[in-house]
């Protein structure tokens, strides 16, 4: 479970990706977020065009 900031980082990425964008539309530091979150099962990859979905439903 991430802690206090992080969850709250992750809750924002969510909002403003709305469910789903593209890696490269991500800043830099949302980008790393994301890997991290991926190495955590907090997102899923989906297999078109190396875009990402956040999870809501997983682990928050």
């Amino acid at each position: 479970m991430p802690n206090g900031k992080l969850r709250y980082a992750i809750v924002r990425l969510q909002k403003r990706v709305d469910g789903g964008v593209r890696l490269s539309e991500l800043t830099r530091t949302e980008r790393q977020l994301v890997k991290y979150c991926a190495r955590y099962g907090y997102v899923t990859e989906t297999p078109l065009k190396n875009d990402w979905l956040i999870d809501t439903g997983r682990r928050l």
